[in-house]
């Protein structure tokens, strides 16, 4: 049996870059798109749900990521 794995991506420190002024800034890129996972028999999904810096991130954030987990929680092992 295949092993599912949920990554829910909000942004934040692991997407942030620094821009030609130094200043650190958030960006589209979510460095879970671009990582092969050789592993036998486990599959990982990762979904782009924000793109916000960690500060940003509200109660209002908060209940639609659990929301999201738990549409997905019948289909993968949520992390």
């Amino acid at each position: 049996m295949t092993k599912r794995i949920l990554v829910l991506h909000t942004g934040g420190t692991i997407s942030m870059q620094a821009d030609t002024a130094g200043k650190v800034v958030t960006t589209e890129y979510n460095p879970m798109n671009h990582v092969a996972v050789p592993l036998e028999g486990i599959q990982v999904t990762a979904l782009d749900i924000f793109n916000i810096p960690s500060p940003h991130m509200t109660p209002q954030h908060m209940l639609q990521l659990y929301k999201k987990s738990g549409q997905m929680e019948s289909n993968l092992t949520v992390l």
